[in-house]
């Protein structure tokens, strides 16, 4: 995984950016003013956030998810509405995943379901996961979400166990648990000499 330090450009896409982020939540709450976002920000102990380009020409850095929409009458949701997680060190990545390019997505949010259209990925990790004293295996310290303009005017960024991809599929994948078994070859060639 190719990780960049701080923030990363990103594809493009318009968005409305809520005012009240723009005036410390003092005021402008209700209006909007449009712009794109540009590239995807990430500190620790703090949710990706993003940096926009504003239609009159500021450019403004680290906004919060919550603050970007695309429909006027989006409903201003909390933030763990939006993300799921909260970034673990400022290195990360972004790409489209081809895949999942013109996929329309199912995304699970809070007991409703919302249909939503893939943007791109964003990864999260540390770069040396020995360095945490207490770490089990590097990939506990990769966290990964995939962008959607969802159908409600917002935009969300979801992991794998809340989304179902294209139309065909049924909404029985609670059942199903991350596998935290580390599969090493070492440990197994040892496993083998005993």
């Amino acid at each position: 995984m190719d990780l960049s330090y701080l923030s990363i450009d990103a594809p493009e896409f318009e968005c409305l950016i809520r005012k009240e982020y723009l005036f410390d939540n003092q005021y402008g709450h209700g209006e909007f003013i449009s712009g794109r976002v540009i590239s995807v920000c990430f500190r620790i102990g703090v949710a990706p956030t993003f940096d926009v380009i504003m239609d009159n020409g500021v450019y403004w850095t680290r906004l919060p998810i919550t603050a970007l929409c695309w429909k006027h009458n989006a409903e201003k949701l909390p933030l763990h509405h939006h993300v799921m997680w909260d970034c673990q060190s400022q290195f990360g990545n972004v790409r489209v995943r081809p895949a999942f390019k013109n996929i329309k997505a199912t995304l699970l949010c809070e007991g409703e379901t919302k249909t939503g259209e893939y943007l791109y990925t964003v990864e999260c990790a540390h770069i040396d996961g020995n360095s945490y004293p207490d770490h089990r295996n590097v990939l506990s310290f990769v966290k990964s979400g995939h962008l959607f303009k969802v159908e409600t005017g917002h935009f969300f960024m979801f992991p794998n166990y809340k989304i179902l991809w294209g139309e065909n599929h049924n909404l029985d994948f609670k059942k199903y648990k991350v596998d935290s078994k580390k599969y090493s070859v070492a440990e197994s060639l040892k496993s083998d000499m005993k």
